[in-house]
């Protein structure tokens, strides 16, 4: 019954988010043991949860308020902890209270959770809307105020009215990626979604597998359950103690989708993708297009016959016509290639009937939609990688803040310190950073060389479409074809391929 409160009461006090357990403090309890004392108070005077019973489901154990501040205000732990330390004694002073100040993010903030019951009297804790902005926030501000730290009117330039309004507004409209772009949130501000997906970041570093991840998201307090989207796929939601509803981790980002929450995982602790390399034939450049067309001469098959007829027979300007200008040149040329290339395809496959052109059509389909899943496969594999290149491109350039603050540069400081949080997370990744440049760069030649094919074959699928809705058109309009021109055309041919022949043969 208890399960989730102890999650959460583990989750703020976690050594690696205290300082090995440094910055954590309670109230009329102790840490160790403030799960116990809860549920004895609860239990003391009939106010815990009764299986079975209408309210057993809905019940509130416990609150969790997240106290923070503006990366700007630079506030230290200690400072952070005894803020939170004089808030809870002036509105928790008969409640049993853990609270902590997490070291582990850019912003500073804390953590309280509080029993839902008055250890004096046995009274519930009542929570009335608009409470925050009456009593709580008046109260923080004051005691920021005293600590020489700015109020939140000073911070945002906004009163508290307007503050609330703003919050009511972005928890009424739902943000498709976890971010309320819509409700024109402050993006320096921190929300529930900013929490969570900070936990998870967190743990996808600390996780071998999915199933490790899956135990420490439970540990840290979360509900997960699991769903299906016709968009998504398979989607996992999250709940914590302060949610009321479930939060699928797709609308948090495209990093958080899970299958890409199980890539990051892959990416940080198991060795780099491996492909076959392309042989020696594959590999190649190309400056520009390069068009081949073989001319075939004394052919049988009447479409091919056909078709010879209709290229020998367009773009011909007659005596005493106007120069065409330079972009019907232009356009002209590129029928005519087309056309080159159709006929190319028309003798080499054999086509013969419209029936065999549906038949490639539907094959170069299939293997252009398999192409384009390829691409979008590569693009997704390297995302993770690209994230963890960008935190140690992003070390190297804080690495003369960090060196000048511990020279004494006061004005470093904050890029010192992001140094420090960044240094943290990039020892958990199981790859250096030249090491995943290296890879970056092998998957944008695969990217590269997926593109060309893809090009290419969606050029054959475009040819082949259009060569299937002039079929009938080429097979009547040229019925009867001129023989006599095509008898002289394969003569013409054949004599061109003899003299080719014989030249060769003299420079022999």
């Amino acid at each position: 019954m208890y399960a989730h409160l102890e999650h959460a009461i583990r989750y703020i006090l976690k050594p690696e988010k205290t300082a090995g357990g440094l910055y954590t403090g309670s109230l009329n309890c102790s840490c160790q043991t403030a799960l116990k004392e809860m549920a004895e108070t609860k239990r003391q005077y009939g106010k815990g949860p009764v299986p079975g019973s209408k309210s057993y489901e809905t019940d509130r154990l416990a609150y969790h308020f997240v106290l923070s501040w503006s990366p700007r205000e630079q506030v230290s732990p200690e400072l952070a902890l005894h803020i939170t330390q004089q808030f809870c004694e002036e509105v928790l002073r008969d409640y049993e209270a853990v609270y902590s100040a997490h070291t582990d993010t850019a912003h500073m903030h804390t953590h309280i959770i509080f029993n839902s019951v008055n250890y004096k009297n046995g009274h519930k804790y009542r929570y009335q809307k608009r409470d925050w902005e009456r009593m709580l926030q008046p109260l923080l501000d004051r005691l920021c105020k005293e600590s020489g730290l700015h109020t939140l009117e000073e911070d945002t330039g906004k009163s508290l009215m307007q503050n609330a309004a703003e919050r009511r507004r972005q928890v009424a409209v739902k943000s498709t990626d976890g971010a309320n772009k819509k409700s024109g949130e402050n993006k320096e501000g921190y929300t529930l979604s900013d929490y969570i997906r900070e936990d998870i970041d967190a743990l996808i570093g600390e996780s071998r597998s999915f199933d490790e991840f899956e135990e420490k998201l439970e540990e840290s307090g979360y509900e997960l359950k699991y769903g299906k989207s016709e968009k998504y796929g398979e989607y996992m939601a999250v709940k914590s103690a302060e949610m009321k509803n479930f939060r699928k981790t797709y609308i948090l980002g495209a990093d958080y989708t899970l299958d890409m929450i199980k890539r990051r995982i892959a990416a940080y602790h198991e060795p780099f993708p491996s492909y076959e390399e392309p042989g020696g034939e594959n590999m190649f450049l190309i400056s520009g297009r390069i068009y081949r067309c073989r001319i075939y001469y004394r052919t049988d098959n009447p479409f091919l016959r056909r078709e010879y007829a209709r290229l020998y027979r367009l773009g011909i300007v007659q005596t005493g016509m106007r120069r065409p200008s330079y972009q019907e040149t232009r356009a002209r040329i590129r029928e005519l290639r087309r056309i080159e290339y159709q006929i190319s395809m028309i003798a080499e496959q054999g086509y013969q009937s419209d029936k065999d052109l549906d038949e490639d059509i539907s094959n170069q389909k299939q293997r252009v939609t398999d192409l384009k899943k390829e691409l979008s496969e590569f693009r997704r594999e390297k995302r993770p990688f690209e994230n963890m290149y960008a935190v140690c491109r992003r070390l190297e350039e804080l690495e003369g803040d960090y060196l000048l603050y511990q020279e004494g540069e006061s004005a470093f400081r904050e890029g010192a310190e992001e140094y420090v949080k960044l240094k943290k997370e990039a020892e958990k990744f199981g790859h250096t950073g030249q090491e995943l440049e290296e890879y970056l760069e092998r998957n944008a030649f695969r990217v590269k060389q997926k593109k060309r094919m893809l090009g290419k074959e969606m050029e054959k699928l475009a040819a082949l479409t259009q060569l299937k809705e002039e079929y009938s058109r080429v097979m009547e309009e040229f019925e009867p074809a001129d023989e006599k021109m095509l008898e002289a055309l394969e003569r013409r041919g054949g004599e061109a391929e003899i003299e080719k022949t014989k030249e060769k043969r003299k420079e022999r």
